[in-house]
């Protein structure tokens, strides 16, 4: 068992700060610079209204982006982290903070400039597109780190840490089968995720690591539901990463997790899996037939 307590490479002293929001109206200026004519009359032919509208968007909701990557970096300095979950979130935590530093910096260039081209503008916000893209998971991430840190002192054992996260997991699955019925039922387009905000999933979390492991008949149980699943997933010859993803969950929360398989890949798995089979349209399935078709099946 090991820890992880090292603070990451930030360069926090030379990183870009945004300055106020009201500084967005020099970078509106510095376009419309660009865009006049010799005239002084402004064109809007190609002029990039969108752009500048995104940029204001992302640059008045930063400041939760960044509250997030500062409870990170206490996560990751704690020394409370096992060392392969350590080494995964410190790989979260930097695909965020780079591409938001290098945003940071191009819009404090932009607020200096005396005209600002559209296209490096528009650089900005598909970076921007990016990092928005990829908060959602890193959210979850943040929560994990956070419920291990807070948990760490009654789940010193790695692999016993790992197997209730992943009965946490996979009885989220299983519940989904329910939600995803509820919506399909009233109509809605809603698509069921086991993605939470941070504080919802920290709670998920940390509910999972405070509980005792299932005992034999539960996990006879639970047994039954994924040879009845896995039967059903390959008789629909459905996509094999759906198999694949949905093994990694039931083995760890069994009590076989796969060497070199962390908590966050099993959160990952769980996910990868719902959305599979939300693609696959297989909630209309029942979870008590899925149980008796899983009778006699082998693993």
């Amino acid at each position: 068992m090991g820890e992880t307590g090292e603070t990451p490479k930030s360069e926090s002293s030379k990183r870009p700060i945004l300055p106020e929001i009201s500084e967005h109206s020099k970078i509106v200026e510095a376009a419309k610079r660009r865009y006049s004519s010799l005239g002084g009359v402004l064109s809007w032919s190609g002029f990039p209204k969108e752009e500048l509208d995104e940029i204001y968007v992302w640059w008045d909701g930063y400041k939760k982006t960044e509250d997030k990557l500062q409870r990170f970096e206490i996560v990751m300095s704690s020394g409370k982290l096992p060392e392969l979950e350590g080494e995964q979130l410190k790989k979260e935590w930097e695909e965020i903070r780079v591409p938001v530093d290098s945003i940071n910096r191009q819009i404090v260039e932009f607020t200096r400039a005396d005209k600002v081209e559209g296209n490096k503008l528009g650089s900005v916000v598909n970076l921007m597109k990016d990092v928005d893209e990829n908060l959602s998971w890193f959210t979850q991430a943040l929560a994990l780190g956070e419920a291990l840190v807070a948990t760490r002192a009654e789940n010193p054992d790695d692999r016993l840490m790992r197997i209730k996260i992943a009965q946490g997991a996979w009885e989220e699955l299983l519940n989904s089968f329910t939600y995803a019925k509820l919506h399909y039922a009233a109509e809605t387009d809603m698509v069921v995720t086991t993605e939470d905000d941070l504080e919802e999933q920290k709670a998920e979390l940390m509910a999972s690591l405070g509980r005792k492991p299932w005992g034999v008949r539960q996990t006879e149980k639970n047994r039954k539901v994924y040879k009845g699943l896995r039967k059903q997933i390959i008789a629909s010859e459905y996509d094999t990463e759906i198999a694949d993803n949905l093994k990694i969950v039931w083995d760890s929360a069994r009590g076989s997790v796969p060497q070199g398989t962390s908590a966050l890949d099993i959160l990952s798995a769980n996910e990868l899996v719902l959305q599979g089979l939300h693609a696959e349209g297989a909630f209309e399935w029942d979870l008590e037939e899925l149980e008796e078709a899983g009778e006699g099946e082998e693993e």
